[in-house]
């Protein structure tokens, strides 16, 4: 008997399935119906077009094709589709971040750091209640904040409390020391320095004939022998000065600078919803599964862009989970959420292993349980197509 192979029909039935499991978002409800009918026509006509009918397709395809054509679309299992949170860009916001470096940069240049505490404390004390008065009256939280914005706002309020703007204008004095050290720096131009909360170590650049030196606030209160070796990280290519700065992250003063921002911008609940999936409930679910809802859990969040290289990460810094918002689509299996959900969990429940100069984190025993997850292969194997098709649609 004559048969007939359609390609990625078996993988769209499973898909299906597990979505009538879960329940269809009301939102998703029309979508659903239109891509399960037009997967029958387009079976039905590769058929036709053959001389042959569905019962000609090897018997996976066949069970896939008549799963899809017997869904009762006037009975669908349905759920109510996740509310994403107002996300709040407050005007000026990210504007007074502005304000504050060019203030420290002003006193710092001319060696006033006590005058630059006078000077900022008081408009820094009124940002942080602008800011909190915007989220009273629209009876929202700050993680409700877009993300700069938030950040910005954490910033504020963390040197608004226990010295901590003195602190931070004295560690921009001492680096900008450094910037007049030959030694250390061959640029000749006028230093800018931006320390703040961001989502990377350091960068510096020439900007409007400035050299702007960034670092991330973990540096808060840092030793000159620390700001001396991101000078140098900076300048001059030395291996080991790069591990050096690059292991500060993991410094119990950078940690706890970097886990009072998370208390201040509170739980990330809300950006744990996504358009498909919600982060809570992975969570559960594999919490309970593979760890006998021993786990505690940790900040969750979906990226705010898709990927194609990584598709989830682990902070151990701010105790947070975050998944590529690549994963939370309709064509992608659930397991497979699951499944880099369980990996990020894996490194909270493993840790680092330090030897010598370096930190492994996929040790042996991190692997073995790995491949404990129910669907590892499938789950790879999704994950390494959708890697090849989110490149190629990205490029």
């Amino acid at each position: 008997m004559p048969t007939i192979q359609i390609k990625g029909l078996v993988r769209l039935a499973s898909t299906v399935k597990e979505q009538l499991q879960q329940g269809i978002p009301d939102n998703r409800i029309e979508e659903f119906r239109r891509r399960v009918a037009d997967a029958v026509h387009q079976v039905e006509t590769i058929c036709s077009s053959g001389g042959l009918t569905p019962d000609h397709l090897p018997v996976p395809s066949r069970r896939a094709y008549y799963g899809l054509k017997d869904i009762d679309f006037e009975n669908l299992p349905t759920r109510l589709a996740p509310v994403k949170p107002e996300t709040l860009k407050i005007r000026n916001g990210v504007h007074n971040l502005k304000v504050f470096h060019h203030f420290v940069n002003k006193y710092v240049a001319l060696n006033a750091v006590d005058r630059a505490v006078d000077v900022i404390k008081p408009k820094l004390q009124n940002w942080v209640e602008q800011f909190e008065a915007i989220l009273d009256r629209r009876n929202a939280g700050p993680h409700n904040l877009e993300a700069r914005t938030g950040r910005a706002y954490a910033f504020f309020k963390l040197l608004a409390t226990d010295g901590r703007l003195r602190c931070h204008i004295d560690t921009v004095h001492r680096f900008y020391l450094l910037t007049k050290d030959s030694s250390l720096s061959p640029m000749k131009c006028e230093s800018f320095i931006e320390l703040s909360y961001l989502n990377y170590l350091y960068m510096a650049e020439v900007r409007k004939g400035k050299r702007v030196y960034q670092m991330d606030v973990g540096f808060l209160g840092a030793d000159d022998e620390v700001l001396r070796d991101l000078m140098r990280c900076i300048h001059q290519s030395d291996s080991e000065v790069k591990r050096r700065v690059n292991d500060f992250q993991i410094h119990e003063s950078y940690k706890a600078v970097l886990s009072q921002l998370a208390m201040i911008l509170g739980p990330s609940e809300g950006n744990a919803k996504g358009r498909e999936f919600d982060m809570d409930e992975i969570f559960e679910t594999v919490n309970n599964t593979y760890f006998n809802g021993s786990m505690e859990r940790p900040r969750l969040r979906w990226s705010q862009k898709e990927t194609f290289r990584k598709f989830g990460h682990y902070s151990f810094i701010k105790d947070e989970v975050m998944l590529s918002s690549t994963l939370d689509h309709p064509d992608v299996p659930r397991f497979t959420v699951e499944f880099v959900m369980y990996h990020e969990l894996l490194h909270k429940k493993h840790g680092l292993r330090i030897v010598g100069e370096k930190k492994f984190a996929h040790t042996a025993a991190f692997k073995a349980d790995e491949k404990r997850f129910a669907h590892y292969q499938e789950a790879e194997k999704v994950i390494s197509k959708l890697a090849e098709e989110r490149r190629r649609a990205m490029f």
